[in-house]
């Protein structure tokens, strides 16, 4: 087994282990999820979104402690933010807008997007691994955590994507090219208006 191979098996181990399919696997993990946000990254408003460009020496990557790992996303794609429906966005005292939470947002949608992970130990070589729907929206609930979201914003926006993200899971997963990480905002379809 080359070191490459040992260190692709470890961080698989690793992500399995983050997130398996269980309510109180979920339930455990989620109340102690620590970890903080590390490195640059750079995103620029376009259409409905951002276009958002990692650092290549010192790329944006959430640290887990529970698992010792760093996850990053990929360089040069655009992003929606948080897909938060409108009329939840007034919710007083809590921070669910599009745009609260970034770096968690970012993340969450290159792993829907891809379905892949870059990951590695401190310090260590990246390496490119699957992930489940279940671990990207776990990794959302991490990241939310450290980028400062409360207990209850972090909670209420993981349960969302538990009960509604499906659809857009399945979307990437249907795509013509499924690894693609979409590169430009959707086209919107033009409004006839209707004379009454």
């Amino acid at each position: 087994m080359t070191a490459s191979s040992a260190l692709l098996s470890l961080a698989r181990h690793a992500a399995i282990k983050l997130a398996q399919d269980t309510g109180r696997r979920i339930a455990a993990v989620l109340p102690r999820a620590r970890g903080e946000w590390r490195g640059a990254l750079t995103a620029r408003a376009e259409g409905r979104g951002w276009r958002v460009a990692n650092g290549a020496a010192d790329p944006c990557r959430l640290y887990v402690s529970e698992v010792g790992l760093e996850y990053a996303f990929g360089n040069d794609f655009w992003s929606d933010g948080g897909s938060i429906p409108r009329p939840v966005q007034g919710a007083k005292h809590l921070r669910l807008k599009p745009d609260s939470f970034p770096r968690a947002y970012f993340l969450h949608d290159f792993l829907y997007a891809r379905a892949t992970a870059h990951v590695r130990e401190p310090g260590g070589k990246w390496v490119q691994v699957p992930v489940t729907r279940l671990e990207a929206d776990t990794l959302l609930y991490c990241g939310l955590v450290a980028e400062g979201a409360t207990a209850l914003e972090a909670r209420l926006i993981f349960r969302a994507v538990r009960l509604f993200g499906e659809k857009a899971w399945k979307a990437h997963r249907k795509a013509a090219e499924p690894r693609q990480v979409q590169k430009s905002p959707p086209k919107r379809k033009k409004r006839r208006s209707h004379v009454h």
